[in-house]
């Protein structure tokens, strides 16, 4: 895909997925600025870059740019890991990290949109910062779409309801809070401390009002 018009200005670094690459940008001279492209199917990608630019929050990064032609977006590169690489033995660092993805989950919601895929990989942390970064938006949906006007969409078995693969089903903000009770319950498996086991019930209650809220028109 990185190719014509593209291919004197981006070197591929490696590959990051079937459909994304680390690559240099040679607009800029720094050895430092790496980019990362991403391809998708058109109305995807192209669903991608308007929720990117219509969400603008300290805890998701905009496309820098979209390249209509080639089904590509272009993405900064967050330095980081993401949260799928913590292990159980980690949760003391990982529960002081749920105020910030409760925050940038709610301006998503917000401005319209809702995440539609929030689970472990889809958030990076930066160690250094101690900071949360929500990556992949492209499950993303605006708020009240419905399945039904859409040829294809996106979920994660285990992180979304049983509702989520029906066509009736319109998208709401309960979505994504029910995702991050799934992964919240998760760490039950874990061997909590009597603070930790406390805190992340106060979490859990929560997270069960937030996604079991009652639609209204």
């Amino acid at each position: 895909m990185i190719n014509g018009r593209l291919a004197s200005r981006f070197t591929v670094i490696k590959l990051l997925s079937s459909t994304t690459w680390l690559v240099r940008d040679n607009q800029f001279a720094s050895v430092s600025d790496y980019r990362v492209l991403k391809q998708a199917e058109p109305l995807a990608i192209e669903r991608e870059w308007r929720c990117l630019s219509h969400c603008h929050s300290y805890y998701i990064r905009p496309a820098l740019a979209y390249f209509e032609a080639e089904h590509l977006l272009l993405l900064p590169f967050i330095e980081g890991e993401s949260l799928l690489s913590f292990t159980v033995h980690q949760i003391s660092e990982f529960l002081p990290l749920i105020p910030q993805i409760v925050r940038a989950i709610m301006a998503m919601h917000a401005q319209g949109w809702v995440h539609g895929d929030i689970k472990p990989s889809n958030v990076i942390y930066n160690a250094d910062k101690g900071e949360i970064s929500l990556i992949d938006c492209g499950s993303a949906l605006p708020l009240g779409a419905t399945l039904s006007n859409l040829s294809s969409w996106q979920v994660t078995p285990g992180f979304c309801s049983v509702d989520r693969y029906e066509q009736s089903h319109i998208v709401m903000p309960e979505d994504d809070w029910y995702a991050f009770y799934q992964w919240l319950l998760q760490l039950y498996n874990s061997d909590l401390s009597v603070q930790e086991q406390r805190l992340l019930t106060r979490w859990l209650n929560w997270l069960t009002k937030m996604k079991d809220k009652p639609n209204i028109d």
